[in-house]
């Protein structure tokens, strides 16, 4: 009998899921520490995405939109809309 394979888990992502709408695919997931929420898919998909995650997150916590290379970013708000998100992207 065979000792079992390792089995590897990320340092960084413990929940992780896709979510497909139409033809685009975001992929999405947590932090272990659970301060963040990574996302990698298309700037329109990611947008609508973070609109619907600030709606999930308690008020008094801060949603902060930016790329993996803190080129920009941002506080999503309750009125954030994609438009504002994807200017913020520019």
């Amino acid at each position: 009998m065979q000792p079992p394979t390792p089995h590897i888990v990320s340092e960084v992502g413990d929940v992780h899921w896709f979510y497909r709408a139409g033809g685009d695919i975001l992929e999405a997931y947590t932090a272990k520490d659970g301060t963040c929420l990574y996302l990698k898919g298309g700037l329109d998909l990611v947008v609508k995405f973070a609109i619907w995650y600030r709606q999930l997150v308690p008020a008094d916590i801060d949603v902060i939109f930016c790329d993996d290379g803190y080129s920009f970013d941002g506080v999503v708000t309750l009125d954030s809309t994609e438009e504002d998100l994807v200017e913020l992207a520019g």
